[in-house]
């Protein structure tokens, strides 16, 4: 089983990023997941989507033709890695085998965003 790389964070702020009660900005991380096992018709892209805005965190999530799944998450270090952490149970009837999570360049267009975080979820490719 491969062993997810542990995440590296920056405590920078970006323009309209939420600040924590002791005046520093809130660490924001982009990453990326792809989830191995049987991961794909067990409801694993809607319950990964689900437990994403629960945490409050924007991206998307999809299923790749080899069986497994692929998602990107933007937000705060502790959702994120909660996230991964939910990502290597996943839901009941999935079988999760092995979560590879990649730090990835935050999107410009998700810098600053200070609304509702969106998450969707994408075609297969």
């Amino acid at each position: 089983m491969t062993s997810p790389r542990r995440l590296q964070t920056e405590n920078h702020r970006l323009p309209g990023q939420p600040v924590d009660t002791s005046g520093l900005a809130v660490q924001t991380l982009a990453f990326e997941l792809v989830v191995s096992g049987r991961v794909q018709g067990v409801g694993y892209r809607a319950s990964l989507a689900e437990a994403a805005q629960a945490l409050g965190l924007a991206g998307w999530v999809r299923n790749l033709h080899d069986g497994r799944v692929q998602a990107q998450c933007y937000g705060s270090a502790a959702a994120c890695d909660a996230l991964i952490r939910w990502a290597r149970r996943g839901p009941p009837s999935a079988r999760v085998t092995a979560v590879d999570a990649m730090p990835i360049d935050l999107p410009s267009s998700n810098a600053g965003k200070t609304s509702r975080p969106h998450f969707e979820i994408r075609r297969t490719v």
